[in-house]
């Protein structure tokens, strides 16, 4: 469950085990711009989850401004687990 502060649609939020969310660290930045202590404490839903290994590594490199990403090797059967 998200921490009650952040905006509107973030606060109290209750996630279901095992769906899908990330965590953003500008979420749990204070009024003045500094980062709390735990700054994992708030999450948003994922809409549309990766399913597959390449899916997932996009949207990775597409968050956190991966240039690169197509040079990740395939991990092969560990993909999977995905």
């Amino acid at each position: 469950m998200n921490k009650l502060y952040g905006p509107d649609d973030m606060s109290g939020l209750l996630f279901a085990a095992g769906e899908t969310h990330e965590h953003i660290f500008y979420d749990s930045l204070r009024n003045d711009g500094s980062l709390r202590a735990n700054a994992c404490e708030q999450a948003r839903r994922i809409e549309n989850p990766p399913r597959d290994f390449p899916t997932a590594l996009s949207l990775v490199c597409s968050r956190i401004n991966i240039l690169n990403g197509t040079e990740v090797p395939n991990p092969g059967d560990q993909g999977m687990l995905l």
